[in-house]
């Protein structure tokens, strides 16, 4: 038997295990990755092809999931612009293989846990198909991201299987008597066109067509040529059944369905399907619940609804609480039952028990109750889990405590690190003491004036219309561009809350009538009453004599919806009365939009456009930090079918994005005139680190040449360290 030594073992190579990793090791800590798969990404690998969702596609506006997952989904952007699943394996690949601290090892499967004493592993051992090896593995600390929970399963770690009860938790959406049921599994498959008639004959072991048929149109689940890949997430199996121990079982009933139902769309007769193809078809089941273990804090519905505050809050889901019925196919239920939510913190006691010295949960087996887990369970908050948990092993491994100790001792100087490295903790504030962008004066070339009253569409006000807009001004006001065909009065109502919902408003502030005479251009709307800063909800009256003029020079925080539209259009507004994007934002504490938008805008990019940071004395440095504006309201996903059913609301985004940043440069003042000592030319990044040798100056000048797009710069923060 090998043996290796490690710092940080993390088990599982889904996207939760990969951030951890990636997290890991840029904290300096020795880390193994263990994957018991030829392929990294768990769900979203081309071997299930489930993409990656979060909190935009729950809902929530401008909460588009970054940290490492979104530099990963950055990357995936980069080299596989038409988001082909097998590139999306390449993409975590390629990350993963680049970080020096990290050692992979790929088709290993964890058959044993050694205890070095009763509250503390000692090592966990693999076996590695296709080489035959058998590797113990000793670390300090470790991560379980099995999905399944292996490693703290072999450990002992307590754990729960199906839903509780409504008494245990005070949870309205659980059953009255607790039970072991759970969400199924899915296997996918997808089709091309050949262009040419393709015959298919149905395998012996598919069911037939009137076995499919008297599954169908039911509950929603409803099946054409049109559909592909995840349209058939609903084909599910396996919710009142152990869904570990009987996986296999699971697995070949789902083939059976899954090729009964592309019999039924080729031979049936009912679809134009002759020229249609079976592509692929997933062979292991997309499994989406088993164990979850019990934390020092179990993450509930209420907690998750109220959006609570914690004090170890290190990362965040925004998921819709997303129920299926344990009978999958087989029920008589609709599909799914969404309650969506906005988007809420998650703390870092969910992520271990103090029973375990040195053991971390990262995925979809955190501490939380089977309502909750409904949310936390989709992979973008899977991924913020990972980093989370990963950036605290190597905290707890490099300074030799515990997690239970570092939360007690060190949770601030935890969330500060995970701040930097560009994860979103909602409500908390960059405080770091070392970087000097805090202590210097902040000029720029020029700002942005928030308004663009110029319009080249219009939109009905219909169907739940709704204006998203942030104020960060007292007695603020909002002017919108609208056409008018008669006198009318148009009634909307005010809602606040940290970040807008396409899907609820959030608190009430008030509703209002404004007066619209025929021909009027623009009306303004009140929003005085509503708190200082804030994000507002407005909501509309369907109005059919009122139109909203909308443009393409949108202003980055303003947005234009509907509840029942997955995409946003960009109001004619001037929002001089609520808010600017001053060049102060980008130290101010926030790097992404909450309360306010939080970033600087600059002036059209045809002329030079700079920030600049000043200080009494001159500062020593040698990496400076950026944030930019890959544009937060849209989704940006692992891999998505060419053709996706509207069913699944995807807030989809452009590749490129416009609004981000691609070239600049940056100059320090020395002898009294600019030099330059850094360029970036082909920036893909949001967090964009730039690392150079030891300068000293008392200005920096960052000066932005080109974006991907759009006639602006826009940054939400600058470190300096």
């Amino acid at each position: 038997m090998e043996t290796y030594r490690f710092d940080v073992v993390v088990a599982g190579g889904g996207v939760s295990g990969v951030c951890a990793a990636i997290a890991s090791a840029r904290a300096g800590a020795k880390t193994a990755l263990i994957q018991n798969r030829p392929v990294l990404g768990g769900n979203s690998s081309s071997e299930i092809r489930v993409w990656t969702r979060g909190s935009v596609g729950g809902g929530t506006i401008f909460a588009e999931e970054m940290g490492i997952l979104g530099e990963l989904k950055l990357h995936n952007f980069k080299i596989n612009p038409d988001f082909n699943p097998v590139l999306w394996d390449e993409a975590l690949f390629d990350k993963v293989y680049s970080e020096k601290n990290i050692q992979l090892f790929l088709n290993t499967n964890i058959t044993d846990v050694a205890m070095q004493d009763s509250g503390k592993i000692g090592s966990v051992v693999g076996y590695q198909l296709g080489s035959g090896r058998t590797i113990r593995f000793e670390s300090s600390m470790f991560i379980d991201a099995t999905g399944d929970g292996t490693v703290g399963f072999l450990a002992g770690v307590n754990y729960r299987f199906g839903r509780e009860d409504k008494a245990e938790y005070g949870e309205s959406l659980t059953p009255k008597v607790k039970d072991s049921n759970v969400l199924g599994s899915s296997i996918m498959f997808q089709y091309k066109d050949e262009g040419k008639p393709i015959r298919f004959e149905k395998p012996d072991y598919a069911y037939d067509i009137p076995y499919i048929e008297a599954l169908l149109n039911k509950g929603g689940r409803v099946v054409n040529e049109k559909m592909n890949g995840c349209d058939y997430w609903w084909v599910e199996f396996g919710g009142t059944h152990d869904t570990i121990l009987e996986n296999q079982e699971i697995g070949i009933e789902l083939k059976k369905l899954v090729m009964g139902i592309w019999n039924y769309i080729k031979n049936s007769g009912k679809f134009n399907a002759d020229t249609l193809t079976l592509e692929w078809i997933g062979q292991m089941p997309g499994k989406r619940e088993s164990r979850r273990f019990v934390g020092e804090y179990t993450l509930t519905q209420n907690d998750v609804e109220q959006g609570r505050s914690f004090p170890d809050a290190v990362c965040y889901g925004g998921w819709y609480m997303d129920f299926h019925p344990s009978d999958g196919i087989y029920s008589e239920e609709s599909f799914c039952l969404q309650v969506p939510v906005h988007a809420y913190n998650i703390p870092m006691r969910s992520l271990y028990t103090s029973k375990m010295d040195n053991l971390l949960f990262a995925g979809r087996n955190i501490s939380v109750s089977h309502a909750a887990f409904s949310s936390t369970r989709i992979m973008d908050t899977c991924g913020l889990v990972g980093q989370a948990s990963g950036t605290i092993a190597a905290f707890c491994a490099l300074q030799n405590c515990t997690p239970h100790e570092a939360n007690q001792k060190y949770i601030t100087e935890l969330q500060q690190k995970l701040l930097k490295s560009d994860m979103t903790v909602w409500d908390l504030k960059n405080t770091d003491e070392s970087d000097l962008a805090r202590s210097a004066a902040v000029t720029c070339s020029e700002v942005r004036t928030p308004e663009s009253l110029r319009g080249d569409g219009l939109a009905d006000i219909s169907g739940g219309t709704f204006l998203v807009c942030p104020v960060t001004k007292e007695n603020a006001r909002l002017t919108v561009a609208v056409e008018c065909e008669k006198d009318t009065e148009l009634e909307y109502a005010v809602y606040e809350s940290r970040l807008p919902s396409r899907l609820i408003h959030g608190s009430l502030v008030g509703t209002y009538t404004v007066p619209v005479r025929k021909g009027q251009e623009t009306i303004e709307l009140d929003l005085s009453a509503a708190a200082n800063p804030i994000y507002v909800k407005i909501v509309f009256q369907d109005n059919s004599d009122v139109k909203i003029k909308t443009t393409s020079d949108g202003l980055t925080g303003l947005l234009l919806g509907r509840k029942e539209r997955s995409s946003f259009e960009s109001p004619c507004v001037s929002a001089v009365d609520c808010m600017d994007y001053g060049c102060e934002n980008v130290v101010n504490g926030y790097n992404r939009i909450e309360y306010g938008t939080n970033l600087w805008s600059s002036g059209s990019l045809e002329k030079p456009q700079w920030l600049e940071f000043t200080w009494e004395q001159p500062k020593e440095f040698s990496q400076i930090r950026m944030t930019f504006n890959p544009d937060l309201s849209s989704e940006i996903p692992s891999s998505i079918s060419k053709v996706s059913n509207d069913h699944h609301g995807f807030v989809r985004g452009k590749n490129p994005t416009a609004s981000l940043v691609k070239a600049f440069h940056v100059d320090i003042y020395q002898d009294g005139q600019w030099q330059k000592v850094a360029a970036v030319n082909a920036n893909t990044e949001r967090l964009c680190i730039v690392n150079m040798p030891v300068q000293k100056s008392e200005k920096i000048r960052i000066c932005f040449d080109r974006t991907y797009g759009s006639p602006y710069a826009e940054v939400f923060e600058v470190r300096i360290y």
